[in-house]
């Protein structure tokens, strides 16, 4: 039930993609099961190439969006990066309260996180179990090839079987043609 509602938000979000000038922004989207709300976290991410940083996180069991500060955003990328934001404080704040305005339409309480750097990390990385399950699907794959490729190539060839002789007295069955 989550998970549904969430996605009608994220597919409303895409409105927003081109909020903010040269950046594209996404609002990730959640699996199937959200384990009741648990893993229902999801990030507002801006992307320009292929620099990326999290502008906040969406909490769809809780109905809460929090938002992160200019400032804030700006030294994560920097630390990243090693360079400047390319995004001016007075864009930045006009899309936060597009971002505002869109997540208080949808029923969300909106906070703009001031002053401080929130984890936004998952909630339960342990829940998720697609790392692993990649990981074993691979090996299988991989094994799988392996014992493909020694049936094609390295198998030895059957060997044929040896004409039949029969002991003297004996002869071969008579074969009748219809």
């Amino acid at each position: 039930m989550v998970a549904m509602s969430a996605l009608d938000v994220v597919d409303g979000f895409k409105v927003l993609e081109s909020a903010l000038p040269g950046w594209t922004a996404v609002l990730s989207t959640p699996g199937m099961s959200t384990g009741g709300g648990r893993r229902a976290t999801e990030h507002i991410i801006l992307t320009a190439g292929r620099r990326t940083v999290v502008a906040g996180k969406v909490d769809f069991a809780g109905r809460r969006a929090e938002l992160r500060p200019y400032a804030s955003v700006r030294e994560t990328f920097r630390e990243r990066y090693g360079v400047t934001l390319t995004v001016s404080a007075p864009d930045y704040e006009t899309f936060l309260g597009r971002v505002g305005d869109f997540f208080k339409r949808q029923g969300f309480v909106v906070a703009v996180k001031a002053g401080e750097r929130p984890s936004f990390e998952p909630d339960d990385p342990a829940g998720a179990p697609f790392p692993w399950l990649l990981f074993v699907v691979t090996l299988v794959v991989i094994a799988a090839l392996g014992v493909g490729a020694w049936f094609v190539f390295l198998r030895p060839p059957p060997v044929p079987n040896p004409p039949l002789v029969l002991p003297p007295g004996f002869s071969a069955p008579a074969t009748t043609t219809p």
